[in-house]
Order: structure tokens, then C-alpha cells, then sequence
């Protein structure tokens, strides 16, 4: 009898263990099984982040003078053809905002036989496009100017509708290359980066060196101190604020540097200097001809471009220059 119950006891723990295996093995497999699938919101897993299909990653413009043409770049960046161009990125932003929240409000004409020609929108004047992530592509064409300061405009693809758009997106559709960038700054020349400085006509230079004597560093001209020098420290207050006004072109041919007047400069200026890192670094500001009454164009060794400089700002770097 005893031995009869022993062995029954026996086979319930078996089948005890038994269960307890299965029960085990099976939490593994599921929990393996979850940990292979691609994380889907409300798991443990995480959140799946999904991509934002209605984002403007295209735009092209033709503003009826030249086809611009920016993409938005892996890094969240607008960029034109030529990557190393200064693009302005609130600028290109603004533009996207301004065309991705446009909605007709007023229609002026309707129907299968508009007159598209009275609007000049069968031979549209401007006509933008853009793409999103999703590759939807949405196209406006714009035709002549209304009383409201916009234009009547008209999507691509719908012959039978004429909106009118405001003023400020047209202001935007006209825009050139140059409302897009953004003009480069002058690195900090002053007396605690700047090394030497020579100054040049097209026909002498002249260089001052910083050296350290006594403890403070005093600018030299050859062997004689100068640091008191008044056209000298005049020329280094125009230096220390240096700003260009605009940039005028992008990868100038050679024919645009001399018609500026930048073959040949009028005056240069060298300047070694140490950079925020505390590189030696040289660079060369170049001045041409006069832009107009108030103004020069120059270009400047860090930029492959022509830019603007007031004459107010150069007073007494030229009349140094003038001096020598």
C-alpha cells in the first residue's frame, strides 16, 4: 500500500517538472520572439520613430532670371548646388514656410474656358516647385502682379483655377541667389590674435611685427617701435571691425575679377594671425575698384568671392597704404 502511494507521489512530481520545463522553455521562446520584432509604440521595446512624410526635403524656383535649386541634406541642412555657397538657412526656411502654407483664399476666375493669357499665366513669369519625404511634388506658376502687391497665380496641374497670392510670396519667388547667403564674418583681428600686418599698394608694402618686449607686446617696423605710430593704430581700429556689406558673386570667372578691378588689386592686405584654436593662419584681403561713391569690391582668401566694403570702414587702412 505504502509502496503504492510512493510511486504515485512520484509520478505527480514528475509531471510537475515536467510542466515547469514547458512552462519555462515557452516564457524563452516568447520572450525571444519579442525581442526579435521591430519595436512598435506602447512596448517595452520602445517607440518607433516615424519619418515625417509631409517635410519639404526639395525646392527649385525659377524667378524668371535664373533656376535656383536647394536641398534639404541628411543633417537638417538646406543646401545649394555648391555646398561650400554661404546659404542663408532662414532664409530658404522662410521661403518653404511661405509656399507650404499657402492656400487660395481668393479665386478670381474658374472654369474649362479661363483666360489664362489675360493673368500672363499661360506663359507663367515665375513658377516654383518643392518635394516632400513622402514624394509628393506640389508646383505653383505665377503671372503678372496684382493690385494687392502679389500675383495671380495657378497650380501646374489645374488649368481652370486662378488664385491670387500675397505680396510677400512673391517677394520670395523673385528672390536671387544673393538674398540667400549669408556674408562671411572677419575673424577677430585685433592685438591679441594678430602677428604682422603688411600693407600694399600696387607698387610698395610695408609689414608691421608684433614682438614681446619688457613683458607686453609692442609693434615693430623693422627694428624701430611703432605701436605708438597714429596712422598705425588708426589703421588697426578700422582692422579690428572689418565687415563686408554683401556678396556680389560666387566663384568669380576672371573676367569679373578684372572687371572689378581684382586682378591688380589697388590695396592688399596680409594678415598672420592666430585663429580660435590657436592656429597660425594667413590670409589676404584684396581691393579693387570702387563699387560706387561709398564703396569697394574686395575679395578675401578664405572666400572664393567678390564682396563689398564701405569706404568708411577702410579711411585709415588706405590712407596708410597711401602714405607708403
Amino acid at each position: 500500500m505504502k509502496t503504492r502511494i510512493k510511486h504515485g507521489l512520484i509520478r505527480v512530481l514528475e509531471n510537475l517538472l515536467l510542466v515547469l520545463v514547458a512552462a519555462t522553455v515557452l516564457f524563452f521562446i516568447v520572450r525571444s520572439w519579442r525581442n526579435s520584432r521591430p519595436a512598435e509604440e506602447g512596448t517595452d521595446a520602445g517607440t518607433v520613430v516615424t519619418e515625417d512624410l509631409s517635410v519639404v526635403t526639395a525646392l527649385s524656383c525659377d524667378n524668371g532670371s535664373e533656376v535656383l535649386t536647394f536641398t534639404l541634406g541628411e543633417d537638417g541642412k538646406w543646401v545649394w548646388i555648391d555646398g561650400n555657397f554661404p546659404l542663408e538657412q532662414k532664409t530658404v526656411s522662410a521661403f518653404v514656410d511661405a509656399l507650404t502654407s499657402f492656400s487660395p483664399t481668393v479665386t478670381v476666375a474658374s472654369g474649362e474656358t479661363v483666360d489664362l493669357g489675360s493673368y500672363e499665366l499661360d506663359s507663367p513669369l515665375y513658377e516654383v516647385s518643392y518635394t516632400t519625404r513622402g514624394g509628393e511634388t506640389t508646383a505653383l506658376q505665377f503671372g503678372k502682379s496684382a493690385d494687392n502687391g502679389g500675383a495671380y497665380v495657378k497650380y501646374a496641374d489645374d488649368e481652370s483655377n486662378v488664385y491670387l497670392s500675397g505680396s510677400t510670396l512673391l517677394r520670395q519667388v523673385k528672390q536671387g541667389l544673393y538674398d540667400y547667403c549669408t556674408v562671411p564674418a572677419f575673424p577677430a583681428l585685433n592685438d591679441d590674435t594678430l602677428k604682422s600686418i603688411t600693407f600694399a599698394s600696387r607698387k610698395n608694402s610695408v609689414t608691421y611685427t608684433m614682438r614681446e618686449h619688457k613683458d607686453e607686446n609692442r609693434w615693430y617696423l623693422g627694428s624701430n617701435d611703432v605701436t605708438q605710430s597714429t596712422p598705425l593704430i588708426a589703421a588697426r581700429e578700422d582692422i579690428a571691425k572689418l565687415a563686408f556689406s554683401s556678396l556680389l558673386v560666387w566663384n568669380p570667372l576672371a573676367d569679373s575679377l578684372a572687371i572689378c578691378g581684382l586682378n591688380e588689386p589697388y590695396a592688399k592686405l596680409e594678415f598672420a594671425y592666430a585663429d580660435a584654436a590657436g592656429r597660425d593662419v594667413t590670409l589676404t584681403l584684396s581691393i579693387g575698384n570702387n563699387r560706387d561713391e561709398n564703396s569697394y569690391f574686395a575679395t578675401w582668401s578664405a572666400s572664393n568671392a567678390i564682396f563689398t566694403l564701405q569706404k568708411s570702414s577702410l579711411e585709415h587702412i588706405l590712407a596708410l597704404i597711401d602714405s607708403i
